[in-house]
Formats: C-alpha cells, sequence, structure tokens
C-alpha cells in the first residue's frame, strides 16, 4: 500500500512515533530533483533492475511532504559521522 492510497495510516503512525520516540528525517537536499538524483543513483546500485526514472518521479511528488516530518530535520550531504553529530546535538546530549 502506498502512502497516497492510506493517509488515515500515516496520521495514526506519525501520531503514534510521535508520541513515542523522535524521529529522524535525513534528505540530501532540500530541492525534490536534487534529492532524487542522489537517491536514484544509490538506487540503481543496488536495484538495478527497477524502473527508475519512475522512482525517481515519485521520489519527487513526495518530496515537499516528506519535509513536513521528522522530529528532527537533517537536510545536506554530511558525512555519515557529521550527521550524528548534528542528531546528537539535537537530542541535548
Amino acid at each position: 500500500m502506498r502512502h497516497e492510497e492510506s493517509p488515515k495510516l500515516v496520521s495514526k503512525h506519525c501520531y503514534i512515533i510521535g508520541s513515542n520516540a523522535t524521529s529522524v528525517l535525513l534528505l540530501p537536499s532540500s530541492e525534490p530533483h536534487e534529492s532524487a538524483d542522489l537517491i536514484a543513483s544509490r538506487q540503481k546500485e543496488r536495484w538495478p533492475e527497477r524502473d527508475h526514472e519512475n522512482e525517481r518521479e515519485r521520489y519527487i511528488s513526495r518530496h515537499n511532504r516528506y519535509k513536513e516530518y521528522g522530529g528532527i530535520k537533517i537536510i545536506g550531504k554530511q558525512t555519515p559521522g557529521e550527521t550524528v553529530q548534528l542528531i546528537v546535538k539535537q537530542l541535548g546530549f
């Protein structure tokens, strides 16, 4: 089931996560096309059999909604170590 087909379920999951945990949103860019290009290139390496243009367009259509989620938002192309430091800092440790 896709997100578009189940907005009530998405809302329920967001409520459960928000009341019991801290979610982290990781995006490579605030720009949908730039993020889609990076994500599509990674997917090509992992799953060469997929229709990457279709996946890219689906991501672009969802990008702005994704930006609404996440108790902690990390947007950019940091290294994994830098990303962890940003998350830890925002958690207040």
